[in-house]
């Protein structure tokens, strides 16, 4: 009889550079605040995308936290510079031929440009690099630290291979008011930010899972204005029940949006 052999599914090029065994975007799995380098170990074969932090300090420069407040002595900014973190993220990536996205989420807006110089000596194409900040006011939130959104745009021009990843600050909710969404305004505010000089980049708009869920039509008018944006659905501390998430699985495209929720 004849034989025949298994052959196993490899790994597609599905969005944004990223290869998975995911069937869309929406189905790509995700880590958190992988600011340390065990932490990089653990998650770098699990997922297929790592998200991490960076801070910025006038003595030590780029360094990986979430908050400086993490980190509160000189001495260990030190030993967590974005240097070291992103060399050991390519060495652990080449030795197992496995390339996960990174999210890099800026927290001051003086470390971008550092940054970036920083990847386009050591990072290649194989390598997909999202480059992340919160550059307006959005529902509940406070005022962006990103004074001047436009700089951040024009930091990462400069890093062609990058996909932007633009979000709006927001706040805890209130379970009295339910004040939620994203407002005409503030799309509008987001719109005028990327056009022109956008419509021809990859671009995805990051989204609190509980106000995209009151702004369907909005966010879906937002992405419409080019084939390369797309939304990365999040969620903070108030998670997503499954009622929830099977919404946002449902009411979404799943080829343009990235569903990055717990429960």
């Amino acid at each position: 009889t004849r034989q025949h052999s298994t052959v196993l599914p490899l790994p597609i090029r599905i969005g944004h550079g990223i290869r998975s065994m995911a069937r869309t975007i929406s189905d790509l799995t995700w880590s958190h605040a992988t600011n340390k380098i065990q932490d990089l170990d653990r998650v770098i074969n699990l997922v297929d995308f790592i998200e991490a932090d960076v801070c910025y300090d006038e003595v030590v420069g780029v360094y990986m936290a979430h908050a400086p407040s993490d980190l509160p002595f000189e001495y260990e900014k030190s030993q967590a510079g974005f240097l070291a973190w992103i060399r050991h993220y390519l060495l652990k990536a080449h030795s197992l031929s496995r390339y996960p996205g990174i999210k890099i989420d800026f927290k001051d807006p003086a470390a971008p440009p550092l940054c970036i110089t920083l990847l386009q000596q050591f990072v290649d194409d194989r390598s997909p690099i999202w480059l992340n900040a919160d550059l307006l006011q959005g529902p509940r939130g406070e005022a962006s630290t990103f004074q001047n959104p436009h700089r951040f745009i024009d930091a990462c021009i400069e890093y062609p291979q990058a996909v932007l990843s633009l979000g709006w600050t927001t706040g805890a909710i209130d379970p009295f008011t339910r004040e939620v969404g994203y407002s005409e305004e503030m799309i509008d505010s987001m719109l005028f930010l990327c056009r022109p000089k956008l419509l021809e980049r990859p671009v995805t708009f990051a989204v609190r899972a509980v106000d995209a869920l009151q702004s369907i039509k909005r966010l879906e008018k937002l992405i419409s204005h080019s084939q390369l944006w797309s939304l990365t659905i999040w969620n903070g501390i108030e998670g997503v029940n499954s009622v929830e998430e099977q919404e946002l699985r449902s009411k979404f495209d799943p080829h343009k949006t990235y569903i990055d929720v717990f429960k």
